[in-house]
C-alpha cells in the first residue's frame, strides 16, 4: 500500500472496532477580575503541566472498559502525509494515529470505528480526514477536532485506494474484485478483474460516478498468470486504467470513453506496480530491473531507471511522484531511489538497513521521505540527500503470538514471529528489541496487490515459546543474571541477556517439526494479517490454529527449565531446558494410531507436573518420570441432533473436548482447570469433584491462573475475559476487550495484572492490561 502526493495509494484492508478517544477542545477565554487573574497566572501553568501530562498517556488513549493500559500501537496498515507536510497520519489495527512531524508527538487517537481502516487520505488543505474500512464504510473527520463529519457505505469491492480530489469536496476510490466463469455456467473456464473507480460527495456520502473497463480473460487451467496488474487514475478531467497485457504490453485507456489512449512495449519483465504522475501526463511502470517512464500524451518513452524491485518473494515496488511531478521515488528491496524525471538524473539514495520496508511517504514538495520499517519505526529522511534526520515514532508490531512476564513484573515480553520486544509495564513503552539470528536477508515481505503479509524468515526461527529465568544458564558468563528463553518451532532454545538485549546462544532441544500448513502457506503464519475479507480471515486463521496443534503440541514451563514436544506420532517428549537432556517419553493415547489426538499442555509453574488435555481427559504427570498419578475427565454428555446441526454451520463443535487447560499449584498440591465448550471445571487434586464455571456464552479458548492459585482467568472466542475467585468459584470481573478470540491470557508475577491479547488482525499487535480486583 503506497500514498503519493495527491493521495494514490495501494494499500490492503482489513477489519477494527473503534472507542471513543478523549479530547479537550479550545475555548475563547473570557475576561476576569483582575484578582481572579492572578489566580489565573498560578493555575495556568498547572494546567499545562496537566495538559503535557494527558499528551504521555497515549498508551491509555481508545481503551476498552476497564483496561488501564495497552502496550503497543497495533498492526500497521496505512500511512499519510498532510499536504503541509505538519501532520502524519497513521493507520493500524488500534484506528489512525495522528502525529506532529516537528516533534513526533502522539496529537490523537481515531476509534470511533467498528471495522479495521485500510486506507487513509488527507483533503488537499489538510482539515479532513478520510477512512475506508473493511466493513465497506467510509468516515469523514475533522483532522483538528476528531469529530466525525460524514458517514457513508461503499460498494462491497476491495477498495484499494482512496483520494480526496483538488476540489476537497470529492472523494474518489479504486477498487478491483475477482471474476469467475465456469463452463456449467456458461463460457467458462475464465478467470479476470474487473476495475473500477467511484466518486463521491464527501459530505454527503452520495455516488456521483462510476468508471470501470475490461481486462485479459485467464484460463486457469492453461494460462501461467491468472491476473494482471492495474491502476486507476482520476481527477476533474479525466479517468485513466493502466493495466498489463497477456503479451507483456500496457494499455492505457480512457476510463470515460473506454477509448484505448495508448499501447505501450512490453518492459521485459512482468509489471510490479503502476504510478501516474499527479496530473496523469507520464506512467511510471516498475518491471524485475528496470523502472520505465512514458509520456502519455504521446506515447513516449522518456527514461528508464535501473531499480531492482523484486526478488524470490516477490516484492514489488512502490512508486511515488512529487506534487509537481518532477520527483519520482522508487522503492525495491531496502532502499529508495529518488530520481529527477525532467533530466531523468539520479538524486539520491536512502538505505534502510533495519528492517526492511512496509511503506513511505512522499512530501508535497519531494523534499521529504517518510518510512515505516518491518520493526514498526517511522523515520524522517532528506530527499535530496538520502540522510535520515530522525526517527519520528516506533511501537507498530505484527500479532503478538506468545507473552511472558519477567520475574519482578516490571518487563513483559512477546514474540511475533522472529521478533522479541521487550515492554515496560509502568510505561506501556517498548524498551528493548530484539531479532533472532538466522533468518533471510534480503527476503523482506511478499506483498500481493490485496494482500500484506509478514516478514518471511526461515521456517525454524519462528517464537512458539518465551520464558525468563534467573537461574544459572549454559553459558558461565551469563550465570546469574536474568536471562529470557525464546523457544523456536525447530526445536532451538535462543538465549538473551534481557539487562543488555545481546544474543547469547542457541542449542538444539528436539527434533520438532514444522508448525502449520504445508507448502506456500508455511512461513510465518502467525503474523499474516491482512486478507481480503472477514470471512476468508477467519477460515484462515482457524486452519492455521487447529493445523498447528493437529500436527503437534508445545508448551514451556514459567520458569524457562522444562519443554514438553508432542510429535506427529503421538508420542509426548519432556525435555530439561538448561541441561538439554530428555527426560521422558510419554506414549500417545489416540485410538488410531496414524494420526495423534489435538492436545493442549499446561506446566506448573516450577515445571514439576505437566497437564495434558486429549479428548475429554486432562492427564496430570510427573515431568522427571513421566508418571501419570491423576486424571480428570469433563463432562462426556452427547450432542443431540439439534446441536450436531447447529455444528454444521460452526456455532458450535460436534463433540465438547478440552479445548483450553492452566495448572497451578495450591500449596503443595496442583490445581487443574480445563474448559468444554462453554464451560470450566475446576478439580483440586485432593478433592475429586470438580467446580463448574459456566458464565460465557462463547466458546472457552484460554485459561490462566494467578502465581497464589487465589484467580483463574478464563477467555473465550468471543473476546469477553471472566476473573473467578478461587476455591469458591464467584465470578469477580468481566473484561470486554474486542470481539475476536482471546489469544494469550498471562498474570503478573505479583497477581495484580492481567495481561490478554487477541487472536484476529482487527484487534492485534497490542496488549492489554488489566487491574485484577483485590479479593
Amino acid at each position: 500500500m503506497v500514498r503519493d502526493a495527491l493521495g494514490n495509494l495501494q494499500i490492503t484492508l482489513n477489519f477494527t472496532k473503534h472507542d471513543e478517544i478523549p479530547g479537550a477542545k479550545s475555548a475563547d477565554k473570557p475576561s476576569v477580575p483582575s484578582a481572579l487573574a492572578i489566580l489565573m497566572i498560578i493555575v495556568l501553568p498547572m494546567l499545562a503541566n496537566q495538559v503535557l501530562a494527558n499528551q504521555e498517556t497515549y498508551t491509555r488513549w481508545g481503551l476498552p472498559d476497564g483496561a488501564k493500559a495497552r502496550i503497543g500501537k497495533g498492526v500497521f496498515t496505512d500511512m499519510q502525509l498532510s499536504p503541509d507536510g505538519t501532520r502524519l497520519a497513521i493507520a493500524s489495527s488500534t484506528g489512525v494515529w495522528l502525529y506532529d512531524v516537528s516533534t513526533g508527538a502522539e496529537i490523537a487517537l481515531i476509534t470511533e470505528n467498528t471495522a479495521l481502516i485500510g486506507r487513509i487520505a488527507f483533503s488537499p488543505d489538510g482539515a479532513l480526514l478520510a477512512t475506508a474500512s473493511g466493513d465497506n464504510t467510509c468516515h469523514v473527520w475533522n483532522v483538528e477536532s476528531q469529530k466525525l463529519l460524514s458517514t457513508f457505505k461503499m460498494p462491497d469491492y476491495w477498495i484499494k485506494t482512496l483520494a480526496f480530489m483538488d476540489d476537497g469536496k470529492t472523494l474518489v476510490g479504486e477498487g478491483i474484485i475477482d471474476k469467475i466463469s465456469h463452463p456449467l455456467l456458461g463460457g467458462g473456464p475464465w478467470m479476470w478483474d474487473v476495475p473500477k473507480v467511484w466518486m463521491w460527495d464527501a459530505s454527503s456520502g452520495k455516488q456521483l460516478k462510476t468508471f470501470t473497463t475490461k481486462l485479459p480473460k485467464f484460463n486457469p487451467f492453461k494460462d501461467v498468470r491468472t491476473s494482471v496488474r492495474v491502476k486507476a487514475f482520476a481527477d476533474s478531467d479525466r479517468v485513466i486504467f493502466a493495466f498489463e497485457n497477456k503479451d507483456g504490453t500496457i494499455s492505457v485507456k480512457d476510463g470515460r470513453t473506454n477509448r484505448e489512449i495508448a499501447v505501450l512495449p512490453n518492459p521485459k519483465g512482468e509489471i510490479k506496480a503502476f504510478g501516474f504522475s499527479p496530473d496523469g501526463r507520464m506512467l511510471a511502470a516498475a518491471a524485475s530491473r528496470n523502472v520505465h517512464l512514458w509520456d502519455l500524451d504521446t506515447g513516449e518513452q522518456l527514461a528508464t531507471f535501473p531499480k531492482r524491485v523484486s526478488n524470490f518473494y516477490g516484492n514489488p515496488a512502490i512508486l511515488l511522484f512529487s506534487k509537481d511531478g518532477k520527483t519520482l521515488a522508487v522503492s525495491g528491496l531496502d532502499d529508495i531511489e529518488i530520481w529527477n524525471t525532467d533530466t531523468h538524473s539520479h538524486v539520491a539514495t536512502l538505505k534502510n538497513t533495519d528492517g526492511g520496508l512496509w511503506e513511505f511517504v512522499l512530501s508535497v514538495d519531494g523534499a521529504t521521505v517518510i518510512t515505516i520499517n518491518h520493526h514498526g519505526t517511522v523515520d524522517l529522511w532528506s530527499a535530496q540527500t538520502g540522510k535520515h534526520e530522525r526517527t519520528l515514532t516506533t511501537g507498530y508490531t505484527n500479532r503478538f503470538t506468545t507473552l511472558a512476564f519477567a520475574h519482578d513484573g516490571k518487563t513483559i515480553a512477546s514474540s511475533t514471529g522472529s521478533k522479541i520486544h521487550l515492554w515496560d509495564t509502568s510505561t506501556a513503552t517498548e524498551r528493548l528489541r530484539m531479532q533472532l539470528p538466522g533468518r533471510i536477508e534480503g527476503v523482506k515481505k511478499h506483498i500481493e496487490p490485496n494482500l500484506r503479509a509478514a516478514v518471511p524468515m526461515e521456517r525454524g526461527s519462528q517464537i512458539i515459546g518465551l520464558a525468563f529465568s534467573e537461574y544459572n544458564t549454559p553459558l558461565a558468563a551469563m550465570a546469574y543474571r536474568t536471562t529470557l528463553i525464546a523457544f523456536t518451532v525447530s526445536g532451538k532454545a535462543e538465549i538473551w541477556d534481557v539487562a543488555t538485549g545481546e544474543y547469547s546462544t542457541d542449542y538444539a532441544l528436539a527434533d520438532m517439526p514444522r508448525k502449520g500448513l504445508p507448502g506456500l502457506l508455511a512461513p510465518d503464519l502467525t503474523a499474516v494479517p491482512m486478507p481480503r475479507t472477514r470471512a476468508i480471515y477467519h477460515l484462515f486463521a482457524t486452519l492455521f490454529e487447529r493445523s498447528g496443534h493437529a500436527l503437534y503440541a508445545v508448551a514451556v514451563s514459567p520458569n524457562g527449565e522444562k519443554l514438553a514436544v508432542k510429535n506427529r506420532n503421538d508420542v509426548m517428549e519432556i525435555w530439561d531446558v538448561l541441561t538439554r537432556r530428555r527426560l521422558c517419553t510419554l506414549p500417545g493415547r489416540s485410538p488410531n494410531k496414524s494420526a495423534a489426538l489435538a492436545s493442549t499442555l499446561a506446566f506448573t509453574p516450577d515445571g514439576e507436573v505437566l497437564a495434558i488435555g486429549e479428548g475429554t481427559d486432562v492427564h496430570l504427570s510427573h515431568t522427571d518420570t513421566g508418571e501419570t498419578f491423576a486424571i480428570f475427565s469433563i463432562s462426556k454428555e452427547k450432542p443431540n441432533v439439534m446441536d450436531k446441526l447447529q455444528g454444521l454451520f460452526g456455532s458450535q463443535p460436534f463433540d465438547v473436548q478440552v479445548g483450553a487447560v492452566a495448572l497451578v499449584r495450591a500449596g503443595k498440591l496442583p490445581v487443574v482447570a480445563a474448559s468444554g465448550d462453554k464451560t470450566i471445571y475446576v478439580w483440586n487434586i485432593a478433592k475429586r469433584e470438580p467446580i463448574t464455571l459456566k458464565e460465557h456464552t462463547s466458546e472457552v479458548c484460554k485459561l490462566a491462573f494467578s502465581p497464589d492459585a487465589t484467580f483463574l482467568a478464563s477467555g473465550d472466542i468471543g473476546g469477553t475475559i471472566h476473573l473467578w475467585s478461587l476455591p469458591a468459584g464467584h465470578k469477580i470481573a468481566t473484561f470486554n476487550p474486542y470481539v475476536s478470540p482471546i489469544k494469550e491470557l498471562v498474570f503478573s508475577p505479583d497477581g495484580k495484572t492481567l495481561a490478554s491479547t487477541n487472536l484476529h488482525s482487527r484487534f492485534a499487535g497490542t496488549i492489554l492490561l488489566w487491574d485484577v480486583p483485590p479479593k
